[in-house]
């Protein structure tokens, strides 16, 4: 007795966590109403088996069987089941009280077996033992009143969500809550159940007083387990009966021989245990005598131990199987072991003494990693795969006469390293080849833009007369190459027939003035230039709105935004210079036809995600920023804004993580929503514009910004820019002064 009630405390103790109930109640309340709620309350705070899962002891009660609703929400919901089960175990009738798992069928089947309902509303006071019902037409949830007060009725309800896992609950809510349908009174009746003889109830299972088995196999502990039912009232026996009986119950093998046997006194519950040792069918055989006598029992086959192993490469520890592999990766290899009858992960092996042993053979044959482990279902074992070619996984598994195995593999392409070299230089005329080769053999190759002609500064190499034309020759300064342009004949000498006298300044030699940039530096003449050497002459622009061109240099291109007489004014679109850390956007650009354009504004997206600025300098003539100009340029740390700059467009720098100061000139009167957005590091803002309003300023403009930033604003304008700032969503831990 003492060795088998040991083993009963230590299962109390593993599985008292999954709500496993041992009933231990007597219920002796004077009516039905008292005594379904004392059952009740004697459930407050069993739960799930596990969280979110309808796994628990009342369904199996209701279903004969284990449910878990494999991840279908409420598909075996039981807040009606719990009801009807308080009821079972208070000797209430299924005429009263019926046993259902559905909300709506127990309101109608209440109400039919002459229950008294009583709606929200009705002015109804609920009493000790009526069923409360929530949601329409009573679907939603199910409780047991246990008295009300005022305005607040106080029941215990299966299945509530308050609880994790869901469970049994001491609940309460307004008579007058949102989802309250009502309640109904059952037609219970006072008049105590008759006791007769008890019944047996008998069967097997694989945890004292737990679930049936599907399958039984050798080498693991299996319980017989019996309950005493009173037959009238069909509740346990001790709950209405004081008798004088003994239970004995005896494991048979398979040859009739008894196997194990023990006896109980007065005992209307309770178990014994037996690890059948060989294949073949048992017999659990429970009897009682004394007050009363009789006996049941039951049988099952018990099969030998048959197992396959599921094993596969992995990226993650147990993760799904890797469809393609590194080189220099860690794999994992990874197992299962399957039960050979059902194809599942098996769950008999529990208390057995088996090992599985995982080893991994290089593309040598090598072994590149190994380990056993004991009494494990599932695992794995880690190895870098730095060798190309492909690695073998063995694993084994072994239980007494019981083996099995499973082999799998995973194959290290061939990765190319390549090499490059220059075998073919570029020109300024012809591109170059650059040759890629593997150790393998394997190779490709690609060019190299020509470099292009670099011209010097030119010199006159013929002069220009009164009748004839003069030459001014230009000198490629990598290869000696040389190009011409003409210079007009003189035709008339300044002064004469209405021409004028030129400048002091002028080029008395003849030589062709150079367009040149904001710096007044002059441009040095390239191939790019698009000059006709025959001819001499340059390609215009012929300039009009929407026209778009590129800087002498090549690094950038403009557009013509509008032409006002003679003078344009141009956006800067997008930088042609992948390379530059250091952006200008300067006042000025010329045009190739000469003509000199204002840079008023910088486009939408011009520099967005630029990984290599840091730096931008905006010029004096730019009056807007647009939307996305800067956006998602994570390296940009410094930029200096024009003092001519209105407007600053939406998302205009959001993202740009490293910028860590800024002046925002005293002209500004808009910012755009997340202009600055995310700006992490923006510690110092310095705001000279007085300008801003609410309708100028977008919402979260400056949102993200460091927490540490001090923000400079003019005089007199601290209170309501420390407003207007706040509700844009700049942090409240940024300082204004």
């Amino acid at each position: 007795m003492k060795k088998h009630m040991a083993k009963f405390l230590v299962f109390l103790l593993m599985f008292g966590s999954l709500a496993i109930h041992i009933p231990a109640l007597e219920v002796q309340a004077a009516d039905q109403a008292e005594a379904i709620v004392a059952v009740a309350k004697s459930q407050i705070g069993v739960k799930e088996r596990s969280s979110n899962s309808d796994d628990i002891f009342y369904n199996d009660w209701y279903y004969g069987r284990r449910v878990n609703n494999n991840g279908i929400a409420a598909k075996y919901a039981w807040c009606a089941v719990f009801v009807s089960w308080c009821a079972d175990q208070a000797g209430i009738p299924a005429s009263v009280i019926p046993k259902t798992a559905n909300t709506t069928d127990m309101k109608n089947r209440l109400i039919n077996s002459g229950g008294s309902s009583h709606l929200k509303g009705s002015g109804y006071a609920p009493r000790c033992g009526d069923i409360i019902f929530f949601g329409s037409n009573a679907s939603q949830h199910v409780g047991i009143v246990k008295f009300s007060s005022g305005n607040t009725v106080y029941y215990i309800d299966g299945n509530n969500t308050q609880t994790n896992p869901h469970g049994v609950h001491d609940s309460s809510c307004s008579l007058s809550a949102g989802n309250l349908w009502g309640f109904v009174t059952p037609n219970y009746s006072n008049s105590s159940p008759e006791v007769s003889a008890p019944s047996i109830h008998v069967w097997m299972s694989d945890t004292g007083m737990g679930n049936v088995p599907s399958v039984y196999r050798t080498g693991t502990s299996y319980y017989l387990c019996y309950e005493l039912i009173d037959t009238a009232s069909g509740k346990r026996f001790n709950e209405v009966a004081s008798a004088n009986y003994t239970i004995t119950e005896t494991f048979y093998k398979p040859d009739g021989s008894t196997a194990f046997s023990y006896s109980y006194e007065n005992s209307d519950n309770n178990w014994i245990s037996h690890v059948p040792q060989e294949a073949g069918v048992y017999r659990g055989k429970v009897e009682i005598t004394g007050d009363y006598i009789g006996d049941a029992e039951v049988s099952f086959e018990v099969k030998e131990h048959k197992v396959m192993l599921h094993s596969w490469f992995s990226e993650s520890k147990m993760g799904e199987s890797a469809s393609v592999s590194k080189k220099g990766t860690t794999y994992y290899l990874c197992y299962e072991i399957i039960d050979d009858e059902t194809g599942e992960l098996t769950s008999d092996l529990d208390g057995q003494n088996y090992t599985v042993t995982e080893t991994i053979y290089k593309p040598d044959g090598s072994v590149g990693g190994t380990h056993s482990y004991s009494n494990s279902l599932s695992n794995w074992i880690g190895f870098c795969l730095e060798d190309e070619g492909t690695y073998k996984g063995v694993v084994t598994f072994t239980l007494n006469d019981c083996s099995a195995s499973a082999n799998t593999e995973i194959t290290v392409a061939h990765t190319h390293s390549y090499t490059s070299k220059i075998t073919k230089r570029a020109t300024c005329a012809d591109s170059g080849i650059k040759t890629f080769q593997c150790a393998c053999g394997k190779k490709y190759t690609e060019n190299i833009p020509k470099t292009g002609h670099v011209w010097d500064n030119g010199k006159v190499t013929k002069q220009a007369t009164a009748v004839s034309e003069g030459v001014y020759t230009y000198t490629c300064i990598s290869c000696g190459s040389r190009k011409t342009e003409k210079i007009p004949a003189l035709a008339l000498k300044p002064g004469e027939n209405g021409i004028p006298t030129p400048p002091l300044n002028s080029n008395p030699a003849g030589k062709p003035e150079v367009p040149s940039d904001t710096d007044e530096k002059p441009n040095l003449p390239s191939d790019t230039d698009k000059r006709d050497d025959a001819s001499g002459k340059e390609e215009g622009e012929n300039l009009e709105t929407g026209k778009v061109f590129q800087d002498f240099a090549g690094h950038a291109e403009y557009e013509v935004i509008s032409v006002n007489g003679s003078e344009i004014c141009v956006e800067y679109t997008e930088s042609t210079d992948a390379k530059a850390s250091v952006v200008r956007i300067p006042n000025t650009v010329t045009a190739k036809d000469g003509t000199v354009c204002k840079v008023t504004s910088i486009g939408k997206n011009a520099f967005k995600k630029n990984k290599k600025i840091k730096k931008v300098i905006v010029g004096n003539q730019v009056k807007s920023i647009d939307a996305n100009a800067f956006y998602g340029c994570r390296n940009l740390t410094s930029v200096n804004l024009g003092k001519s700059l209105t407007s600053i467009g939406t998302n205009a720098f959001s993202g740009c993580t490293k910028l860590k100061s800024l002046t925002i000139p005293a002209k500004v009167n808009k910012i755009g929503s997340n202009a600055f957005y995310g700006c992490k590091d923006l510690r110092t803002l310095n705001i000279k514009t007085a300008k801003l309003t609410s309708k100028g300023l977008g919402r979260k403009a400056f949102k993200g910004i460091s927490s540490r930033a001090v923000v400079q604003v003019p005089k007199g304008k601290v209170k309501a820019y420390q407003k207007l700032f706040r509700q844009k969503g700049l942090s409240r831990k940024v300082k204004l002064k």
